[in-house]
């Protein structure tokens, strides 16, 4: 909910708190995918190298 509000400090800190990044909502959206699609270009950035390191 947070990524799809654009609410990046929100994102950063449930992130850092270990939430997975690669989970999907009930649409098989991950939250990069939901920040995408409404526009929230820096909180898909910050979930995209989230990812990057989450495939690691």
């Amino acid at each position: 909910m947070c990524a799809k509000r654009g609410h990046l400090a929100a994102v950063k800190k449930i992130v850092e708190h270990g939430s997975p990044v690669l989970c999907t909502d009930n649409n098989g959206w991950t939250p990069r995918v939901a920040a995408e699609k409404v526009g929230h270009t820096d909180v898909s950035s910050f979930l995209t190298n989230e990812e990057r390191c989450a495939d690691r």
